[in-house]
Parts: C-alpha cells; structure tokens; sequence
C-alpha cells in the first residue's frame, strides 16, 4: 500500500497577515489593558496526532499567552483548577472530549473554547462556551461525493434514532436537492447492525458510515461493517481518514490544522471584546482520504480531473 500525500503551497501573503494580526493583537492588549490575558490548553491527549496538530496551530496564532496541560498525565480536576487560580487564566481550550468533561462541574467564569469533539452539539452549553464542531457539514460532503463519483446516485446509512435522527432529516433534504437519494434504515441496537446493513446493500451504489455509538460502538463492530460492504464491493464513504487504511473507500474528515486556527480566531475575538455570532462553528476546512487501491478493486467510475481536489490518496 503506497500513501500519496498531496502538499499544497502554502500561501506566504497570509501566512505574513497572520503573524502581522498577531503583533497587533499584542500591541493592542499592552495598550489597554495593565495585564495580558493569558490562556490555558487542556489537551486531552498530547500522543493522538490530530489534538496536538490543532494545539501546535492555535499555539502560533497566540504566542507567549499559553500555558498547556496534557491530561494524559493524570493531571486531576483540582490541578488544573490550582494552574487557573495560579496564573489567572481567562479563556480555557479544550482539546477532545476528556478535556471538555474534566470542567463539566467546573463553576467560574473563565471562557471555554473547545475542538476535536463528535456530536460535540450535545454538550452542555454556557454563556461563555464556544468551539468547532466536528463535524463537516453535510451538504458539502454531499457534494464531494458525488463530485468524485458521479454515477453513484443511491447511498445508504444506518444510523440510531436518538443520536442521529434530526442529522439524517436534514441529510435527506441536501440528497434531494442535489439529485441524489440517501436511503437510511434506523437501528435500535448494536447487535441490529449487520442484519440491517446486508437489507440494505443490494439497494445502494455506496454506504455513508457516520459517527454513532449505536452502529460501531468498538473497533471489532467497524471492523464487520467495512468486511459486509467489501464482500459485495460496495464502496464505503465515512468521516476518519484513519478508515481509509482499513478498507474504506473516501473519508471526508476535518482539517486539524484550520480547527486549530479558528480556535485562535474565537480567541482573539474574546479577547478584543468582539462580538461572537455562533457559539458552535462548522470546521472551515476539510481533509479528503481516497482509497484508489479499493476503486480500482471495486471498478468504480470516478472523476479523474477530481484527484487533484484530494489531500492523500491510496494507491
């Protein structure tokens, strides 16, 4: 298996923007007030690479205010509460979901940004909570799908009514509107999951698996599902690029590298008082993972002029 990697330039004019805001950012904060607000990064694990990706990125956008904690550590609730106090932390963010929940009970008024969460819209909201979701928007993944595989028309997705039931509503409305059909069946329990995948293969050109803990709550039960799909060559869509080197034929995942980037951006925002629209944001930016090596097993038609839209591909 050879992994390509499609590197792009990067753009000199916006990386000079960038580092030009950060001066003024800087600026301005001496300048009003008597102490620099600074900031503290809890990331809930510093060895998964796509948290440190998205810390190392919102680290560049604001140097020197950062304090990181990794609580891979076992850094406990009460440490991390004695580095707030200790170093008057204003804005917290929170990298995964072990981070977020490490101040679900926590009851002062620092703001909270967080990222690299899934289904992150059913947190627990507070006025001074905001983040990126992680979860690209449906209507675009929609889109590249049908942009790289044209002939595909009906795709199918099983999915559990108290996870994704308002998700799959509004799916079907974006299929409808850009022709294409998408056939769900829902799933009450794990052990449902096969039986209801193997109803559904012989209807759909392809399978979207999302992200539901009823449908692959382990590695064992995503393991079945890429298996089922691959015994009958139909072609697996999903949202992590680590998939793709399981069998799976196109991931449409976040780009860790912008999450981290907007993070910084809601920061500054707090920090000069500005006015904030959206307290969960869409990702800005998306990574696509396209498994040629199944395609071609597969024998899919595909948009060639598309391959140059693809940030790794797998030959």
């Amino acid at each position: 298996m050879r992994i390509v990697k499609i590197n792009r330039k990067k753009n000199l004019k916006l990386a000079v923007a960038s580092t030009t805001f950060v001066c003024l950012l800087s600026l301005s904060l001496m300048t009003w007030s008597n102490t620099i607000p600074k900031v503290l990064v809890l990331n809930s694990d510093a060895t998964v690479d796509k948290y440190t990706i998205a810390q190392d990125e919102f680290s560049k956008e604001l140097p020197c205010f950062i304090q990181k904690v990794d609580l891979s550590q076992d850094k406990k609730i009460k440490d991390i509460e004695k580095i707030i106090e200790n170093n008057s932390v204003s804005i917290i963010y929170c990298i995964g979901v072990k981070a977020c929940m490490s101040l679900h009970h926590y009851n002062r008024q620092e703001y909270i940004i967080f990222s690299s969460i899934l289904n992150s819209f059913r947190l627990p909201m507070r006025s001074k909570t905001y983040g990126i979701s992680n979860e690209i928007l449906s209507g675009i993944q929609i889109t590249l799908f049908r942009y790289i595989f044209p002939k595909i028309n009906n795709i199918g997705v099983l999915y559990s009514e108290k996870y994704n039931q308002e998700w799959f509503d509004q799916v079907q409305l974006e299929a409808d509107r850009l022709g294409i059909k998408v056939m769900g069946s829902p799933v009450s329990e794990s052990k449902k999951t096969l039986s209801e995948l193997k109803n559904l293969l012989s209807q759909i050109h392809a399978f979207w698996l999302i992200s539901d803990p009823i449908i692959t709550p382990n590695k064992e039960s995503l393991l079945k599902i890429i298996s089922t799909c691959d015994s009958v060559k139909i072609p697996i869509f999903s949202y992590n690029q680590i998939f793709a080197e399981l069998g799976v034929t196109m991931t449409v995942s976040v780009d860790d590298q912008t999450i981290g980037r907007q993070a910084a951006d809601i920061a500054k925002q707090i920090v000069l008082s500005k006015k904030i629209d959206e307290h969960v944001q869409f990702p800005a930016g998306s990574h696509i993972v396209l498994n040629l090596k199944k395609v071609n097993a597969y024998s899919l038609e595909y948009n060639k002029d598309a391959l140059s839209s693809i940030n790794t591909i797998i030959e």
